[in-house]
């Protein structure tokens, strides 16, 4: 095999099987917690976490395949829709504008059925830097009046 056909083997490999081998195991971790120390976000009461994942969780060391320096969360929650303005407010997004047209997340990071931000066709989504070179991004599913879907992924870079 030539050199170049191992790279292309190789990047193969990471696109199409790591992915399937990061799959949700059971977080030792509790996301809400983890999520609103790392994230600068207070969640709602009646916020109901849908998908956690986190590269450096300890379950998920099993999973990880390359190691990485750089942590990542990916957060799926529902609240109801009447709290988006109050979690916006106690959040890194308070005051700022958010986007009605470009998506802050995506779901090419993170190989899972929860993981669905190209879902909603009305959302609000932004970006913020966070201290010590991390990043915030969000979307806000706007589809449901009565209750709202938020995907948050918070990385460090």
């Amino acid at each position: 095999m030539t050199y170049h056909a191992t790279l292309i083997a190789g990047a193969v490999f990471i696109t199409a099987i790591l992915p399937l081998a990061c799959g949700k195991p059971a977080s030792s971790e509790d996301p809400v917690a983890v999520s609103t120390a790392v994230m600068h976000v207070t969640f709602p009461s009646d916020t109901r976490v849908i998908g956690y994942y986190r590269s450096k969780d300890p379950a998920n060391t099993r999973f990880s395949m390359i190691p990485t320096p750089d942590d990542a969360i990916c957060l799926k929650i529902e609240t109801a829709r009447k709290n988006i303005d109050a979690l916006l407010a106690a959040s890194p997004f308070a005051g700022k504008e958010l986007s009605g047209t470009a998506r802050s997340v995506s779901n090419h990071s993170l190989n899972q059925p929860w993981w669905d931000p190209e879902k909603p066709r009305r959302f609000k989504s932004g970006e913020e830097p966070l201290p010590n070179g991390c990043q915030l991004n969000i979307l806000i599913d706007m589809d449901n009046d009565a209750k709202a879907v938020v995907y948050l992924n918070w990385f460090e870079t």
